[in-house]
C-alpha cells in the first residue's frame, strides 16, 4: 500500500468519531475514540440481537456522544469469521459508515497499547479503532443483488468442489484396501469407475466379470475410452491382487459404505452443475464475462469465479491490485546490504489466488502475452509452479487493459513470432539439460 493511498484513507476519517467493534457469536464489544483519537467513556458490550443493534448500542454510544450526526460516526468491524456480516449489513442499512479491519492487522498491532500479546475483548476494540485511524481498512459496501448472488454461488462452488476432493479421495481409500490394483487401471473419480464400483467393488467380483456384456455400456459411459480391454485389465488384476480379503458380513459393510460415498460424489456433483449453470448466466450479464472468456484458456465456470470475488473490475485503478487482494503480491525481505529471495505473500483472498493461478496455467499454453514470460524463465531455470505464478503479473495487466478499452483479446503478429523463437530457444536448452542430466 503507498503512503499517498493510506494517507488519504486516514484523513477520510480524521475528524469523526470511530467506534471500534470486536464481534463475536453471542456479544460485541466495543469502544468509542473521540476525533482527538481518545477513548471515550468505557468499553460496553451488546448481543448479536435485534434488541442489541437497535437498542443496546445506541443507548451505550448516547451516554457519551451527544450529537449522533451519521456523516460524524464511523463504525470499524473486525472482519473475522461471518460473525461480523449482520452488523455491518444493519448499520449500512441505517445510512452509517463502516469500514472492516483484517484480523491480521488486529493481531499484529495487538502488542501496541500495552506492549504485550494479552488478548481481551476491550483491548481487541481499542486496537480495531486504532487500526482503522491509522488507515488499515477496507470501506464495506453492499453490492447489489447480482453481485451479491454471484459472491454467495462462488463461494459454495468452493465448499463443494472441496467436498467433492475429499469425496474422491475416501472412494480412493476404500478401493485401495481391497483391489488396489484398479486404481492404476482407472481412476476412481470417473463416471465409468463410478458405474464398475457400484457392481464391482472386491477383486473376487471380477472372477465372473461378463466382459461382452459390459463393455457396451462402458464404452457409452466413457465416450469410447474405455472399453473390452480396461475390464480384461481389470480381470486380469483381480487373479493378482494384493487386496485385503474380504467375508461375510465384511463384504456387505464395504458395499454399503462405498455406496454412501458414491451417492455423496453424484450429489455434489450435480448439485456443482446446478450452480455452475447459474453462475454462467449472472456473470453473463457483467460487461467484461465475454472479455475474459476472449482469452482461450479461461473457462466460463473460471471467468465467473474470477468475476464473482473481484466483484466489479472497474474499481481496480491497477492490475496490483488485484494481486493485493488474491495475496500474489511480492514479499520482500531486505535489510542494509542484504536482499533476500522475494516471494508472494499469502496475504490475501485464497479462492481468488486458486483461480488466478488456474486462469494463468491454461493460459500459459495459448496467450502469446503469457506464454512470453513463461518460456523465458523456463529457459533460464526450471520450475514450472514458480513460473507459472509469475505469469498471474501479465495475464492480470492484460485483463485490465481489455477491461479499459472495453475490447475482446486479439492475437498480435508480433507476439506470436516472438513466441516461435523462445519455444525453438526453450526446446535446445530442454534437449541440452536432459543430455546432462
Amino acid at each position: 500500500m503507498s503512503y499517498k493511498y493510506l494517507q488519504q484513507k486516514r484523513e477520510y476519517i480524521m475528524d469523526k468519531i470511530v467506534i471500534g467493534i470486536d464481534p463475536s457469536k453471542h456479544h460485541h464489544q466495543a469502544l468509542i475514540l473521540g476525533p482527538d483519537r481518545l477513548q471515550i467513556g468505557k468499553t460496553f458490550s451488546f448481543r448479536h440481537s435485534s434488541e442489541g443493534f437497535q437498542i443496546k448500542l445506541w443507548n451505550y454510544i448516547q451516554k457519551y456522544i451527544d450529537d449522533l450526526d451519521k456523516s460524524n460516526i464511523v463504525f470499524a468491524i473486525e472482519a473475522s469469521t461471518d460473525v461480523w456480516q449482520n452488523l455491518a449489513y444493519y448499520l449500512v442499512r441505517s445510512g452509517h459508515l463502516v469500514v472492516l479491519v483484517s484480523p491480521r492487522i488486529t493481531w499484529s498491532s495487538r502488542r501496541l497499547p500495552d506492549q504485550s500479546y494479552s488478548k481481551t475483548d476491550p483491548k481487541d476494540a481499542l486496537v480495531i479503532a486504532q487500526a482503522a485511524c491509522s488507515g488499515y481498512y477496507s470501506v464495506f459496501k453492499i453490492h447489489t443483488e447480482n453481485q451479491e448472488a454471484l459472491r454467495t454461488l462462488a463461494i459454495t462452488y468452493s465448499k463443494l468442489k472441496k467436498n467433492l476432493t475429499q469425496t474422491k479421495a475416501r472412494i480412493r481409500s476404500v478401493v485401495s484396501k481391497y483391489f488396489p490394483e484398479f486404481i492404476s487401471i482407472l481412476s476412481p473419480g470417473t463416471d465409468t469407475a463410478g458405474y464398475l464400483l457400484r457392481h464391482y467393488l472386491h477383486a473376487e467380483d471380477y472372477h465372473n466379470l461378463d466382459v461382452q456384456n459390459e463393455a457396451p455400456v462402458i464404452l457409452k459411459i466413457s465416450k469410447q475410452q474405455h472399453g473390452v480391454d480396461t475390464l480384461v485389465k481389470l480381470k486380469k488384476a483381480a487373479q493378482k491382487t494384493i487386496g485385503i480379503p474380504r467375508s461375510g458380513t465384511e463384504i456387505e459393510i464395504d458395499r454399503i459404505v462405498l455406496d454412501a460415498w458414491l451417492n455423496t460424489q453424484d450429489t455434489i456433483k450435480s448439485q456443482l452443475d446446478v450452480i455452475e449453470k447459474r453462475l454462467h448466466a449472472l456473470a453473463g450479464q457483467t460487461d467484461y464475462f465475454h472479455i475474459l472468456t476472449s482469452l482461450k484458456g479461461i473457462s466460463s465456470t473460471l471467468a465467473a469465479l474470477f468475476i464473482a470475488e473481484v466483484v466489479d473490475l472497474y474499481r481496480y485503478d491497477h492490475y496490483k491490485q488485484i494481486q493485493k487482494l488474491a495475496g500474489l503480491d511480492i514479499q520482500m525481505s531486505q535489510s542494509g546490504s542484504y536482499r533476500g529471495r522475494g516471494k508472494i505473500s499469502h496475504m490475501g483472498n485464497r479462492r481468488l489466488r486458486w483461480i488466478i493461478y488456474l486462469m494463468t496455467r491454461e493460459t500459459v499454453k495459448y496467450i502469446p502475452e503469457v506464454q512470453i514470460k513463461y518460456l523465458k524463465r523456463q529457459i533460464k531455470r526450471v520450475n514450472y509452479t514458480k513460473n507459472v505464478i509469475a505469469c498471474t503479473s501479465p495475464l492480470l495487466q492484460l485483463i485490465m487493459a481489455l477491461v479499459r478499452d472495453r475490447r475482446v483479446y486479439g492475437y498480435r503478429e508480433e507476439s506470436i513470432a516472438q513466441i516461435v523463437q523462445l519455444k525453438n530457444k526453450y526446446e535446445k536448452e530442454r534437449k541440452k539439460r536432459s543430455r546432462v542430466a
